[in-house]
């Protein structure tokens, strides 16, 4: 045989080994991946995962905002429903047109009088009151749906008492977390859903809240059949320089970059710290940001695209 020959035969048998060899790599490298073993070292990678371009529009290339005075956020803090009827006996005093509160009340919890007292001045408000329901799906109704389908026959409300003369906005907001625990990043909201039950449609709670303040600013908005709707982020709410963590003053650190609404502490309510001209006329959303504003808390918590440092 000659040495040509003999050479061609080894260059197709190094050949063979080398691929088999690629080939046995690649899989080894397939197989450890799905332990997250790198996963660790992709901290850049983790960041921008969920990350999409209008996060870069709203948190860098937008125009600053002006501030938005027709809403006033008000923290429930850590208020019993005794001192949550005080807050909107309060501030219902005060001539706001709408009050919106992002809570469910169900039953006696704590004691009768507090649970009457919290349900009289809701329903006895002058303002007109809205307050959430969330659609939901019957268990019956998932074992009979294919994938994904916005089919909804349930509607969660707070309890009849607390419910009397006031208006519905729904509450849900949908996003990738799997898990009530996961971190939830919210970009979009469902405009509008039905319930198959009774026909019963109710559009989204911050919406709602917007037609019955002025229905002539939301004309096109109801006119749409869109099924979901991207939020128009504007930012975050006004706070002051420090909050008491429980033990002592800590200095916030916020950019005014982001700050847009105005908000009220549980204790500002209560005292009655604040300007009439604050409430009047406006829209007052009542709901839970924690022990104290600013403070850190991390129940229920969504996140969004406004950042003053992406990713």
């Amino acid at each position: 045989m000659s040495r040509e020959k003999t050479n061609v035969g080894n260059l197709w048998l190094e050949s063979v080994y080398a691929t088999i060899f690629i080939l046995l790599f690649m899989l080894l490298i397939q197989n450890i991946s799905q332990f997250q073993v790198f996963d660790a070292f992709d901290s850049v990678g983790q960041a921008l995962e969920d990350m999409e371009i209008t996060d870069y529009v709203f948190s860098e290339v937008r125009d600053t905002v002006p501030p938005d005075n027709n809403v006033v956020i008000v923290n429930f803090g850590p208020l019993g429903r005794d001192g949550i009827a005080e807050q909107i006996r309060i501030i219902d005093s005060y001539k706001p047109k709408v009050i919106g509160i992002d809570s469910f009340f169900k039953g006696y919890i704590g004691d009768t009088l507090s649970t009457l007292s919290l349900a009289s001045a809701i329903t006895s408000a002058n303002a007109e009151v809205v307050m959430v329901v969330k659609v939901d799906q019957s268990d019956s109704l998932v074992a009979t749906l294919e994938g994904d389908e916005e089919i909804y026959d349930h509607w969660y409300k707070s309890d009849s008492m607390f419910i009397e003369n006031v208006h519905f906005g729904m509450a849900n907001l949908d996003t990738d977390a799997e898990f009530q625990d996961d971190v939830k990043i919210c970009r979009k909201f469902p405009a509008k859903r039905t319930s198959i039950t009774d026909g019963e449609a109710h559009i989204a709670f911050g919406a709602k809240m917007a037609t019955v303040f002025d229905s002539t600013k939301l004309e096109n908005y109801l006119k749409r059949t869109n099924e979901y709707e991207t939020i128009n982020f504007r930012g975050d709410i006004f706070l002051a320089k420090y909050f008491f963590d429980g033990e002592s003053l800590v200095e916030r650190r916020m950019e005014d970059k982001f700050m847009r609404y105005q908000a009220l502490d549980w204790d500002q309510v209560l005292s009655e710290d604040f300007a009439p001209e604050m409430v009047e006329g406006k829209i007052v959303l009542f709901g839970y940001l924690g022990n104290h504003l600013g403070a850190p808390q991390w129940e229920d918590k969504f996140f969004t695209p406004l950042n003053s440092k992406i990713a």
